[in-house]
């Protein structure tokens, strides 16, 4: 098992709706991970203490999806950017 920290900072994010997109998607809540996603430790930084690779992989790429083309969210920005999104992975 890993720890899995995450810290992400967006640009002309309106309303937060890429974040609050990825809320759900982060905690995992769904697709049979219940219970094995990040819980926010902070603005911005979210953290799995105890994730698999296997876990780590499928709630990253969904976070990836929305993150290529954010423009079909409600609310979000049409200068929408990520300034920056920081991964850290080590054995737990």
């Amino acid at each position: 098992m890993y720890r899995v920290t995450l810290r992400f900072s967006f640009n002309d994010d309106t309303n937060s709706a890429v974040r609050n997109t990825l809320e759900p998607i982060l905690r995992a809540q769904g697709h049979g991970l219940q219970g094995t996603g990040f819980a926010n430790i902070s603005t911005g930084t979210w953290q799995s203490t105890n994730m698999s690779l296997f876990s780590a992989s499928l709630i990253l790429s969904q976070l990836f999806d929305v993150l290529h083309d954010p423009v079909h969210l409600a609310n979000a920005g049409p200068k929408f950017a990520v300034d920056h999104l920081w991964l850290y992975i080590e054995k737990a």
